[in-house]
């Protein structure tokens, strides 16, 4: 089946894959899942992508060790550990999967549908792709700030909280070198 597609042109000639929440950028080799950054190794993106492209179609073992080891001798532990990689990082259960399907001793298929798109998926303007909108963030995260301010509060008041602790030590020190005197 493969990827559906969405602009003119050919599929596999895409720069971005998206699959419901996932969103793949072929050309920048980043991948986020609901507006959130994919950790993922080359070898693992480069699976993905190719799963992605071959969409509801087995990708058999030999093909995915083509595309992510040319020309290695590799065993299928390292096929295994990649998928397991990205199995991961989509939160994926390899007994209940949603995303990627093992065909043992075969291969893998990635199950949902996958549109093509030359446009980046936030920038779209039609309604039904509206889901997609704010799926590959610009800039920092809101959250990422947000985090660092509040260290940076809870720093600064830890650091306020000892030093009036040492100003009241000090006074007492003074008070008890008068009261002697």
């Amino acid at each position: 089946m493969g990827v559906a597609d969405q602009d003119d042109g050919e599929p596999a000639g895409h720069r971005f894959l998206v699959a419901g929440p996932l969103v793949l950028d072929r050309e920048d080799h980043r991948a986020w899942l609901d507006g959130k950054p994919l950790l993922l190794g080359g070898k693992a993106l480069s699976l993905l992508q190719e799963l992605m492209l071959r969409s509801h179609t087995l990708v058999t073992k030999d093909r995915l060790f083509a595309v992510g080891w040319p020309d290695q001798a590799v065993s299928d532990a390292v096929l295994t550990t990649a998928i397991r990689e990205l199995r991961r990082a989509l939160v994926d259960p390899a007994r209940d999967p949603v995303w990627i399907e093992t065909h043992h001793g075969k291969g893998y298929r990635f199950l949902p549908d996958v549109k093509a798109r030359n446009v980046h998926p936030g920038l779209f303007d039609d309604s039904k792709d509206s889901a997609y909108r704010d799926a590959v963030p610009f800039g920092k995260p809101v959250r990422l700030r947000t985090a660092i301010a509040l260290v940076a509060l809870f720093l600064l008041g830890g650091a306020l909280f000892l030093a009036s602790g040492r100003q009241d030590k000090s006074e007492d020190v003074s008070a008890a070198g008068t009261a002697t005197a």
